[in-house]
């Protein structure tokens, strides 16, 4: 009856006697609603700026600008592991809050991932929100994951990606001498993308020495992983380059790790050699991808019907709930300097065991 009412004024002329007190209803509801949400739910117990209770567009806008992962960690930093982060969202900072959220389907994806396919993204394994289709893909796809499987394939990533890296730039620094410059990062993106070409399409892109992308027809799976796998792979070692050489004593020591155990320049150090006898350059790895996560943007859930309790925080069922990976990472109950570059964290890589 009264979405009659207002279809009726809206069709009226504005100097209609009806039209206005029908407008006022509207934005009186819309803002009782907004209200309620804000202060009148078990979210609004929960620590957040005064504008997060309100809207979701600050969140909104960090997403769009790329800087949820800073974005995040502020307000963890401020206002603690459980944070509201826009009127139907909260954030966690929590390894075991997280952990109970990501390892389970109990907690389904969010809208989110279904307004990316309603944008044009094809469906598939990344992006569903069914958790019956991710089961079926983890089957049939999950031992191509497993660390036996990628032991199995380890000199095929050795000859398509390090030696052709190694190549490159060797033959960049013999013809430019001293005034080679070498861009690591565009570099082990090349070299990822390359791996990914190798053993996903069985063809050699030769990104690396030609310095020209392929274009492949990619579809569903395929294109995720081709992504995900080689951005990532990319970014890693990027940021582990850069921490290096922003710390040059750590530089230093993970350099003469590396040739102390290896004196031999031209040995390539297999996976299961750098896991065993060099647990500085392990724990150097393991610091850049805590400092500098390669996926930091946002992990949408929505919390199940029954509600969950995070640091005696009661969520109620149908909220939204997103795992900042950075703020986890930056967790300063875990780390006593969350923003330094400390591959000392690390420590149980580094000290012998017995």
């Amino acid at each position: 009856m009264i979405l009659e009412h207002i279809l009726g004024a809206l069709q009226r002329p504005i100097g209609s006697a009806t039209f206005w007190p029908v407008i006022t209803l509207v934005v009186a509801v819309y803002v009782a609603r907004l209200i309620r949400h804000a202060f009148f739910t078990p979210l609004a117990r929960i620590p957040r700026p005064f504008m997060n209770r309100l809207s979701n567009l600050p969140l909104m806008y960090k997403l769009f600008c790329g800087q949820y992962h800073s974005y995040s960690t502020e307000l963890h930093e401020k206002y603690g592991e459980v944070v509201r982060i826009g009127h139907d969202h909260i954030s966690l900072s929590s390894t075991s809050d997280t952990r109970l959220v990501l390892a389970t389907h109990a907690f389904r994806k969010g809208r989110m991932y279904e307004d990316i396919v309603n944008c044009g993204a094809v469906l598939d394994t990344f992006s569903t929100t069914d958790p019956e289709i991710n089961k079926l893909r983890r089957r049939q796809i999950g031992d191509a994951f497993s660390m036996r499987t990628m032991c199995n394939v380890e000199s095929l990533v050795v000859d398509t990606g390090v030696s052709s890296l190694m190549n490159t730039w060797d033959s960049d620094i013999s013809k430019q001498g001293e005034a080679a410059r070498v861009n690591y990062f565009y570099s082990f993106h090349c070299m990822g993308y390359d791996v990914i070409g190798e053993l996903f399409f069985g063809a050699r892109f030769t990104t690396l020495r030609t310095g020209v992308m392929a274009i492949i027809d990619m579809v569903h799976d395929t294109t995720g992983f081709s992504i995900f796998a080689g951005q990532t792979t990319g970014n890693m070692l990027s940021f582990a380059i850069m921490n290096l050489m922003h710390y040059p004593e750590c530089y230093k020591r993970v350099t003469e790790e590396v040739r102390s155990t290896f004196s031999d320049s031209s040995q390539l150090i297999s996976f299961a050699d750098a896991k065993s006898k060099l647990p500085y350059l392990s724990a150097v790895i393991h610091e850049s991808m805590r400092l500098n996560p390669s996926f930091a943007s946002v992990l949408q859930r929505c919390v199940p019907a029954e509600g969950v309790t995070f640091q005696d925080c009661f969520i109620p069922g149908g909220s939204n709930v997103c795992v900042s990976v950075a703020a986890c990472h930056r967790n300063p109950r875990l780390w006593a300097n969350p923003g330094m570059f400390d591959p000392s964290g690390f420590s149980v890589l580094i000290l012998p065991t017995g």
